[in-house]
């Protein structure tokens, strides 16, 4: 430190003044007795160095005899010693949910950033917020880490980076619910707490058995100091972690903090003037509100979490939001109550709420009488939504890509083989018909109508001719019958090696009317034979003709 007095050459005592240089050869006196042109000599030189800088001060002796003045260096060593002092420690918060939740718009706001010109995250991004001793204060007293998780539970391994061991003792949870999908609500909160409860299971492995019991034991502690505001007293006093002995705990009734974490819990409602929209779109009442607030109250309480509605868009409860970090994280003082009269700004604080609460809020609804009736079965996503969210939760895997195709191959080289047949077969079948429509149809006859009635011929031409009986044919059967039209088209075919076909005398005298009306024409002695193989060849040719 400086002395106030000093003593100058002469063994005078001598009051003293700061002069800083500002500039060179430009001085200013900050304190102290006159300045005089007759300055005998300086007695030291003092130089003091800061953080925002270096300033040298010098201190010229005088003939003045005043009494000293309160040096204003010194107060300025004070002021800034206080204001390391007063430093908090730096917090932590954690923001999981859904992704279009409105995370990115909530945070915005919180930092007093416009919401159009915010850049969303990938997989985890990190921003801050300063906090003041006083609103209007630009000097921060500490400052809030806040990471936020985008929305893919996939990305958790993340979180390694945002809550650890060495922060988990100043860290808070924020889970954010999207309230204009309301169908949504518990399957989302239920998917995110279990998401965080891994992770924190994970920490304690690194934790002995003691941080652990003392970090639970924090949490309800916190839970059941809470005072309602206008009582007379503070939410909290400003604190600092450390162990609570469990005599100092109360018994917890069942199903509160049933599922400790050993962190604060925050769950936030965003876009809440979207309700105003679910009754004139879905025709959701006041009934609906009731069951969604209740059913996330019941999950809260399990947790120790406190419950808000906010919208960024219509700045519902953001500030409330703020205060209540502060309050969750720093200790600072916290004026607002209980709130579930207004819909889209619900607010309830951690151990504010309890079981009969709950309870009672839940009989003024009539949609459920039971609490542990599904939450889906309720609050049932419209018509319009479930064609276009069918297929959301299925996972599918990509087989590899040449046992894709290899499996197409097959299926197109079938379907390649069967319209090749189904080709031949429309070919010869229309060859086939051609030929019988030549032939008249077999008028009825008693006796034919008696045993069965000859059905129309419509056999393919085989390409080998079958060899034709050298017994006689007796027309006294149908199916003999149809036997001798089949050798006898047959022989048209392969001329070379034509028989004379065998006709009954029955059927020459007419008994046989098909029979007797059939004509063999006369072989031309002329005419040059033909191979079977030749017209058999012709005919393939044809039909092959065709296809192409």
């Amino acid at each position: 430190g400086m002395d106030e007095g000093m003593r100058g050459h002469d063994g005078g005592e001598v009051s003293g003044s700061i002069v800083i240089v500002q500039s060179v050869g430009q001085q200013e006196v900050i304190s102290g007795g006159d300045r005089s042109s007759d300055v005998d000599q300086f007695l030291s030189i003092f130089s003091i160095r800061f953080e925002l800088g270096i300033l040298e001060v010098f201190r010229m002796t005088v003939t003045d005899t005043s009494a000293p003045e309160e040096n204003i260096w010194d107060r300025i060593l004070k002021e800034a010693s206080r204001s390391v002092a007063e430093r908090l420690e730096s917090k932590s918060v954690v923001i999981v949910g859904d992704r279009n939740s409105g995370k990115s718009s909530l945070l915005a706001k919180l930092q007093g950033i416009d919401i159009s010109e915010i850049n969303k995250g990938v997989a985890l991004d990190y921003s801050f917020l300063d906090i003041s001793a006083a609103p209007g204060d630009d000097d921060p007293v500490s400052r809030i880490n806040v990471w936020q998780l985008e929305g893919e539970p996939e990305h958790s391994d993340l979180l390694s980076y945002a809550l650890n061991k060495d922060n988990i003792a100043n860290c808070l949870i924020l889970i954010t619910l999207d309230l204009s999908q309301p169908w949504h609500l518990s399957s989302s909160l239920e998917s995110w707490l279990s998401v965080m409860k891994k992770h924190i299971r994970s920490i304690e492995a690194d934790l002995s058995e003691e941080e652990i019991h003392d970090l639970k034991n924090y949490v309800t502690w916190e839970y059941q100091q809470y005072v309602e505001p206008g009582t007379g007293s503070a939410i909290h006093q400003t604190k600092k972690k450390k162990s609570i002995e469990d005599n100092l705990l109360l018994p917890l009734q069942e199903d509160v903090l049933s599922d400790n974490l050993g962190v604060p819990v925050l769950i936030v409602g965003t876009k809440s003037d979207m309700l105003v929209n679910l009754e004139k779109d879905f025709g959701y009442k006041e009934n609906h509100i009731d069951y969604i607030q209740t059913h996330l109250r019941r999950i809260c309480l399990k947790y120790g979490a406190g419950l808000i509605f906010t919208s960024a868009k219509k700045e519902k409860n953001c500030d409330v939001l703020m205060q209540y970090m502060e309050n969750r994280l720093y200790g600072f003082e916290f004026s607002h109550k209980l709130q579930l009269l207004e819909k889209d700004s619900i607010f309830v604080p951690a151990g504010s709420d309890s079981p009969e609460k709950i309870s009672l809020d839940f009989s003024n609804q009539n949609l459920s009488k039971d609490p542990n009736d599904s939450f889906e079965e309720i609050i049932r996503i419209p018509k319009i939504f479930q064609s276009s969210n069918s297929h959301l939760g299925t996972l599918l895997n990509a087989e590899d890509d040449q046992d894709f195709l290899g499996k197409h191959k097959e299926w197109i080289d079938k379907e390649v083989v069967k319209e090749k047949e189904k080709k031949i077969n429309d070919v010869l079948g229309s060859n086939s018909a051609e030929i019988s429509s030549e032939i008249p149809d077999r008028p009825s006859s008693p006796e034919a109508t008696s045993t069965s009635s000859m059905p129309k011929i419509h056999t393919p031409i085989p390409l080998s001719p079958p060899s034709l009986p050298t017994s006689p044919i007796s027309v006294s059967s149908p199916d003999r019958e149809h036997q001798v039209l089949a050798e006898f088209f047959n022989s048209l075919i392969n001329k070379e090696h034509r028989q004379p076909v065998t006709i009954p005398a029955a059927a020459r005298k007419g008994d046989n009317p098909i029979l007797g009306k059939l004509t063999i024409p006369p072989r031309n002695p002329d005419a040059r034979p033909a191979s079977p193989s030749a017209n058999r060849d012709d005919i393939v040719k044809r039909i092959q003709n065709r296809f192409t």
